[in-house]
């Protein structure tokens, strides 16, 4: 999902323009069509994983400095999240901004390296 995203919002990416959302709505649409075979191995544990960073996408896009009262974020994409995650994984946390959703990006690569015995290189 991250491929071609510029972690410099001064300076966006060609690949994904900040106004950009097919990402999103590819995201969704698939994860609606093929996310009721998800439901047991690994790939149930990692769902939620990739929902996580999932919503930091969201909310990077949706932080955006091309959306602002005159140029709203499209409410569909907020509504296609949502029920995305809603029908896929219930207990996954729905992020309220994008500090939050960084926060639990942290959290998460934290854990996973504890839990998987990760060696950071420095």
């Amino acid at each position: 999902i991250m491929f071609g995203v510029s972690v410099n919002k001064n300076i966006p990416s060609p690949l994904d323009p900040p106004e950009n959302l097919i990402r999103i709505r590819l995201t969704c649409t698939l994860l609606d069509t093929c996310g009721k075979f998800f439901t047991h191995g690994d790939v149930k544990t990692k769902l939620p994983y990739f929902l996580t960073y999932f919503q930091c996408y969201f909310w990077s896009k949706k932080s955006a400095s091309c959306w602002n009262n005159e140029n709203k974020f499209p409410v569909y994409a907020q509504y296609q999240l949502e029920d995305c995650i809603e029908k896929n994984c219930p207990n996954v946390k729905l992020y309220s901004s994008y500090s939050e959703s960084i926060n639990a990006v942290k959290n998460l690569q934290e854990q996973l390296i504890l839990e998987y015995n990760i060696k950071q290189v420095v």
